[in-house]
């Protein structure tokens, strides 16, 4: 199978399991103009970089690192409806199973937030995904 294909076996697995958390995937999305979406809880994926390990014969070590976001319409109740989505997103992607056949392992790493200041503005939740894969 040619790189480009497993790559992207890769991103759907992990948006197949965002998407057991909520409906709305947004795949590589800047946050400008989301804020006019009605469909708000959303995650967004953004890949960020892709490393290449190390190289045995024609299999290859790589690194996917993702940026992971969810939005949520800022509210009294934003911060735990972050915290809901983000324990959620943790779960769906549970580093004791793989994602999917590829990947050899994979974390989450920190969450940040940013509540926005108004209510009706969107506030996010931000977390770091990296999935080591043989390609």
């Amino acid at each position: 199978m040619p790189l480009a294909s497993n790559e992207t076996a890769i991103l759907n697995a992990v948006v197949s399991r965002l998407e057991t958390v909520t409906e709305n995937v947004l795949l590589g999305y800047s946050a400008t103009g989301v804020q006019d979406r009605d469909n708000a809880p959303f995650i967004m994926v953004q890949l960020e970089s892709l490393d290449e390990l190390g190289r045995q014969g024609n299999k290859a070590r790589y690194q996917f690192r993702f940026n992971i976001s969810t939005a949520v319409k800022t509210t009294d109740n934003t911060t735990q409806e972050l915290l809901i989505y983000t324990c959620a997103i943790r779960q769906a992607l549970d580093s004791d199973e793989r994602i999917c056949s590829q990947a050899r392992k994979h974390s989450l790493e920190e969450t940040q937030f940013d509540i926005a200041p108004g209510h009706g503005q969107l506030s996010f939740a931000d977390m770091a995904l990296t999935v080591e894969a043989v390609l």
